[in-house]
């Protein structure tokens, strides 16, 4: 069922963080590069304008966990602050801001700013979400944006008619619009949009909110119905909640917290493919728990659905959490945590699971000391704990005189719901930063949580392996692409092969690697990034063969034979659980530097 190595995860992430385990994305420390926000735009002009991190607000990850979307506030002031980053592994840039042409829209029509939920990317990394215009026709002024990878198309905007919907019997139904808070925006592999609406126009107000599939009416209010909970009987719903509707990139699942209509006192339920499968006030099936609350749910891209909530003998914090996981109990309040000696406290702020089944929570324990109390767990065992210090500049060393928390500890170190596992073993996600003297390390001026976007590489098992980073695109626009076959192995001298396709033809270049981590530093001012942390070791160089001036050369390694035969190379001797970072160079003259750099890839090498 998980995909990692959790004996290998435990080893590295249940002591004190290792300067490489916690690796900062970005920060709102003013003096920090990392607060500084990639490819910020001027108003006016367009052209890049030097800022800082106000606040980081959102993050969603791809199905594949090769690319990221979050929603972030600028230093630029109330015209320019909102923006949106795009980015892959350690490094993003701006990919829609506030006060720059609408993507795909008309001319005159700029971003006003974006939708309460951060959007999705489907199977194939294309994304949609919404956004609000300013200074275009205000009728037309709600937005949903597709892009494709390359450019972006309004598919849906504030106006558009809706089919299927029915409103009361006294008003006439087929001209209901959309209306201006559209929000669930989610794309499928077949190019179809989900979403859902709480202020559809021209429709008595008892008939809304809707889901939608391509503005064809889903579910209605007060129309249609799903199965009950015990699956013997059908019950209207009354509503949707907002940002809750989400579905497979396949379109083959869904789910979404809804109303329904029953005699009980409180009636939010998790429907899951149009059946409830957890609902207030009833026992939450194959558990004693009897829900109180849904706080939150989603669907991981295998189209299985996980939430999380509180039970219902209080509506104060001090009340029991869950997490569930396609109908199994993942961790309740009391639970322990692994072999760590702490239990799972009162108080969940995330939970991510992933297509293998791997999950992760961020919560609160049972920890008397308020400062540390605070923990992401990555099934079963600590990762990350409040307290740990953070390496903010990457340079190795905790010289930041930055720890995770707060500067008030009783506040909450990790942000709500912006905890994201990837399916290879990274888990990002938002937390705080406090210094040494308790003070919060946030924007200045002050706004809001002093936020940090991080990630932490748990690995892949033994003789696994896992691509990451950015390859730069050559002169002839190549785009050299590493992989692995085989077992890296400790003792067998051969049978561990790395292999980069798609380099320029004809040209010189070598695979090289790390022990220290994964890094993403520009390689000159070209595309291409250094991918792995000094020191480095080279391995022999060779021709790509190939075409001269065309994309079919290779570089090929069978890395356990140049293990076994360089026995003073960096790591020797390896005795097995050792993680390696390897990139391949190759020439390339006209580039920046005059040499390109593969994507990357990390393996854990077997005994």
């Amino acid at each position: 069922m998980n995909s990692m190595n959790i004996l290998v995860a435990a080893a590295l992430f249940c002591a004190p963080a290792s300067a490489q385990s916690l690796q900062v994305i970005y920060c709102e420390i003013p003096a920090s590069p990392k607060s500084v926000v990639p490819g910020a735009l001027e108003t006016t002009t367009g052209l890049p304008e030097a800022t800082n991190f106000r606040a980081l607000e959102d993050l969603f990850v791809s199905p594949d966990g090769s690319r990221w979307m979050i929603k972030a506030r600028t230093q630029q002031g109330s015209d320019e602050e909102n923006i949106m980053l795009l980015g892959s592994g350690l490094s993003g840039t701006m990919f829609a801001q506030e006060g720059q042409p609408v993507p795909g829209g008309v001319s005159g029509e700029l971003v006003d700013f974006f939708g309460s939920g951060v959007g999705r990317f489907d199977s194939t990394n294309r994304f949609a979400y919404s956004l609000r215009a300013r200074g275009g026709l205000s009728s037309t002024f709600q937005k949903v944006v597709v892009w494709n990878g390359t450019s972006s198309t309004i598919t849906t905007q504030m106006g558009d008619l809706y089919t299927g919907l029915q409103d009361i019997p006294a008003n006439p139904s087929g001209d209901e619009t959309v209306g201006n808070s559209i929000g669930s925006i989610h794309l499928l592999d077949d190019g179809r949009v989900g979403a859902q609406d709480s202020t559809i126009g021209n429709i008595s107000t008892t008939r809304r909110p809707a889901i939608f599939y391509d503005r064809a009416m889903f579910h209605q209010a007060d129309v249609t119905s799903v199965t009950d909970l015990a699956g013997t009987g059908s019950i209207t719903i009354d509503g949707v909640s907002a940002n809750t509707f989400y579905s497979s990139p396949d379109g083959a699942h869904w789910v979404a917290i809804m109303d329904i209509d029953t005699t009980t006192s409180s009636n939010n339920s998790l429907v899951y493919d149009g059946r409830v499968v957890v609902q207030n006030n009833v026992l939450i099936p194959s558990t004693a728990i009897t829900c109180g609350s849904i706080f939150a749910s989603d669907i991981a891209a295998d189209g299985r659905w996980y939430a999380r909530g509180r039970d219902n003998s209080s509506t104060a914090a001090s009340a029991p959490d869950w997490a569930v996981h396609q109908g199994v109990l993942i961790a309740k309040t009391g639970d322990p945590i692994g072999s760590s000696g702490l239990n799972f406290g009162d108080t969940f702020y995330a939970f991510s699971v992933n297509a293998n089944g791997d999950w992760a929570i961020a919560c609160n324990t049972n920890d008397a000391n308020a400062g540390t109390n605070d923990v992401l767990v990555v099934n079963g065992e600590i990762v990350a704990r409040e307290g740990d210090p953070v390496d903010v500049d990457g340079n190795g060393l905790f010289d930041d005189n930055a720890f995770l928390g707060r500067g008030v500890n009783t506040n909450a170190c990790f942000q709500a719901n912006d905890v994201a596992l990837t399916d290879n073993g990274r888990v990002y996600f938002f937390a705080t930063l406090r210094d040494g003297a308790n003070a919060d390390l946030g924007s200045n001026p002050s706004f809001g949580t002093p936020d940090v976007m991080i990630a932490i590489d748990l690995g892949p098992s033994c003789g696994a392996s896992v691509s990451y980073c950015t390859a730069g695109t050559s002169t002839n626009g190549c785009v050299a692409t590493i992989s692995a076959s085989g077992t890296a192995s400790a003792s067998a001298a051969s049978g561990f092969t790395l292999q980069i396709t798609n380099v320029e033809g004809q040209k010189s270049g070598l695979i090289f690697y790390s022990l220290t981590g994964a890094h993403s530093a520009p390689w000159g001012t070209g595309t291409s990034f250094l991918c792995v942390k000094s020191p480095t070791q080279r391995t022999g160089a060779q021709l790509t063969g190939g075409t001269l001036d065309a994309c079919d050369g290779a570089l090929t390694l069978d890395w356990n034979t140049f293990r076994d035969t360089h026995p003073s190379s960096l790591g020797s001797p390896f005795a097995g659980g050792e993680h390696v970072w390897a990139q391949g160079w190759y020439r390339d003259p006209p580039a920046s530097k005059t040499t390109n750099l593969s994507n990357a890839i990390e393996f854990l090498v077997c005994p």
